[in-house]
């Protein structure tokens, strides 16, 4: 909704904003920033490997994006929508208490969200090769 110059415009605040974060508060910074981008991280991650390991043109269009895949999974945008937000505020939480919290907390946190991420990422890279699979059957 925002098209690609509101994305490149959020992208870039939320570059100033981090590195702000951590020119303040160090090595500490890391997890809080990257929980608070770690959505954004996955969908890049996901998308650029799906296209590369299927041979395909990384800078090439598709609709198989993870938050299109959730969009079909759970039949509407506005669903999807919702539960990309959730997971977001989830991830804000974790970088809220990660700024205050014991280096074994913080630990964790970052244990869960890469693990949520995998997870994810497994979920939707099957759905992604079905969605394939389908379009290239009669």
């Amino acid at each position: 909704y925002l098209g690609n110059g509101g994305a490149y415009a959020i992208g870039a605040l939320l570059a100033v904003l981090s590195t702000e974060v951590l020119l303040r508060t160090g090595w500490r910074g890391l997890v809080p920033v990257g929980a608070c981008l770690a959505v954004f991280a996955f969908e890049l991650a996901f998308t650029v490997l799906r296209r590369m390991l299927a041979g395909r043109a990384v800078m090439e269009g598709d609709r198989q994006h993870s938050y299109d895949l959730l969009a079909q999974e759970v039949r509407g945008r506005g669903s999807a929508t919702a539960i990309v937000i959730a997971v977001a505020a989830v991830y804000a939480l974790f970088a809220r208490l990660a700024v205050t919290a014991s280096v074994a907390v913080v630990t964790v946190v970052a244990a869960v969200i890469v693990s949520t991420a995998v997870a994810a990422g497994v979920h939707y890279w099957r759905l992604a090769s079905e969605r394939a699979g389908q379009r290239t059957q009669p």
